[in-house]
């Protein structure tokens, strides 16, 4: 580079001296192991924990809990409450068939509500119509038994109304058809229910799970727990990423920073405040490299201004000192 000598002119020369800068093109990564097995963590790592915040977010969505805090806890506790909600899909994939079965059946033979609702009312007229008959002979039954030789002509008409009010609560042959054709109707239904081996409300229960978290009164509440691990993946993305690459940029953020600064070198020039921010280490290393070896640090219109401002420089000094 060019130092400084002392002369006994006025104008000292300047002569080469050895350069003791390092290469500054790094190694490549293949021959850092170290380097490479940061990078393979971070790179891992950072999948893991977003990975992990949107799994908490499924979790928080599919909860069960009714309040807040109980939504926070599942989506954080994200590996057995998943599994809990694996095990009801696993089961409702395993019976599917049944359930449409079941469901195919009941759509071809179930009559309408209409019919059902008037079948219900008819059924249960002729049911009470036969209770009342059933309380009517038992209460004739016990006057008959409460019966004897003094009191048997005062009985014998409480007796009679019994009797009398007993047929009259009797329904009619029609009423009885339509019930025995009410229960012919019915047994098919549960004999088809009772075959499927089926755990309706464990079904039920995930469905409604995941209506109740988005019904009006819990939406907010849902997603305020999903945004949070969410939020909590990001960040802790964010913080495994800073480690692994030791604060640098993404290699996407560097290649464009570089493009940038190609394509508007001119620019940056001129609003130097707006380029991206140099770490203190490469300064320093610049600084160093440009005290030792000017002219390999520097382009050669540098090296000249460089040159030009100590000659002015020891110019006004001489001055000064004269």
């Amino acid at each position: 580079m060019l130092g400084p000598t002392s002369t006994s002119t006025n104008q000292p020369k300047y002569t080469r001296v050895s350069s003791v800068t390092a290469e500054s093109r790094p190694r490549p990564l293949w021959l850092r192991p170290r380097e490479l097995l940061r990078l393979i963590l971070g790179v891992v790592g950072v999948f893991v924990v977003r990975a992990y915040g949107v799994a908490g977010a499924l979790s928080a969505a599919l909860s069960d809990g009714e309040t807040f805090a109980q939504k926070a806890k599942d989506a954080l506790l994200v590996i057995p409450n998943l599994a809990e909600r694996y095990d009801q899909a696993d089961y409702l994939i395993e019976h599917r068939a049944q359930i449409q079965s079941a469901v195919d059946y009941l759509h071809n033979h179930a009559p309408s509500s209409d019919q059902l609702a008037s079948a219900a009312q008819q059924s249960a007229r002729t049911l009470e119509r036969l209770a009342t008959s059933y309380d009517e002979v038992t209460q004739a039954q016990e006057s008959l038994t409460a019966t004897g030789p003094t009191n048997f002509w005062q009985t014998l008409p409480e007796v009679k109304d019994h009797i009398s009010a007993a047929w009259t609560a009797w329904p009619d042959l029609d009423s009885i058809e339509r019930l025995r054709k009410v229960s012919d109707d019915v047994v098919p239904f549960l004999d088809q229910v009772n075959a499927m081996d089926i755990d309706f409300p464990r079904i039920y229960s995930a469905v409604l799970s995941v209506a109740d978290n988005f019904a009006s009164d819990e939406i907010v509440a849902t997603l305020v727990a999903m945004g949070m691990v969410l939020l909590l993946g990001y960040v802790a993305g964010l913080a495994v990423a800073f480690w692994a690459r030791r604060g640098r940029p993404g290699l996407l953020a560097t290649r464009l920073h570089e493009l940038g600064g190609r394509t508007f070198h001119r620019w940056y020039a001129a609003n130097p405040e707006f380029a991206p921010s140099l770490h203190a280490g490469p300064r320093a290393r610049i600084a160093r490299e440009i005290v030792t070896d000017p002219e390999k640090a520097l382009a050669g219109d540098d090296v000249d201004a460089l040159q030009r401002y100590f000659d002015d420089r020891r110019e006004r000094l001489a001055g000064n000192s004269s």
